[in-house]
């Protein structure tokens, strides 16, 4: 009875008489393990790529994090080695050796970024409102570089801009 219920929602189920045993024919063996792999190897690339695009994510803000404390104490007089101290302490998770700091200001309302802050009595020589763009970049190693020999590498990047105190 159950089965004759369920033919009559799904008609294009074959119904076999009640008792009856379905058989598959030889050329039909295996075939759903195959559909298995080819469908989990596409939901099993399709995780790893989530994952990755979390990760990269993640380092994302963390890095624009640490330009953003960098910008703040180079917008009060830090030295420009102070400012690259500052940026890899304030990312824990990203590896600091290869985060890279560039610190330039702009004296005409941002047209352009080619001033070199300078020291002079243990503070930078930045004039008082000018514009200070702290530059931070990080090439992070994907987790699928083992699926995708290609891509071994992404370099993050972030630009953070503050006036001059």
């Amino acid at each position: 009875m159950m089965l004759h219920v369920l033919c009559a929602f799904a008609p294009a189920w074959k119904c076999a008489p009640r008792g009856a045993i379905r058989c598959r024919q030889g050329d039909e063996r295996g075939g759903s393990l195959v559909e298995l792999a080819i469908v989990l190897s596409v939901l099993l690339l399709l995780l790893l790529g989530c994952g990755e695009l979390s990760g990269i994510y993640k380092d994302s803000l963390v890095l624009c994090q640490a330009a953003r404390e960098g910008a703040r104490i180079a917008a009060v007089g830090a030295t420009d080695s102070a400012i690259a101290a500052r940026v890899r302490s304030a990312a824990p998770t990203l590896d600091p050796g290869r985060i890279t700091v560039e610190t330039r200001f702009s004296a005409d309302d941002g047209a352009t970024f080619h001033g070199v802050p300078g020291v002079s009595d243990g503070r930078n020589d930045i004039p008082a409102g000018a514009l200070i763009r702290v530059r931070a970049t990080y090439p992070r190693r994907l987790a699928t570089r083992v699926v995708l020999p290609g891509w071994t590498e992404v370099t993050l990047r972030c630009n953070m801009i503050i006036q001059r105190q």
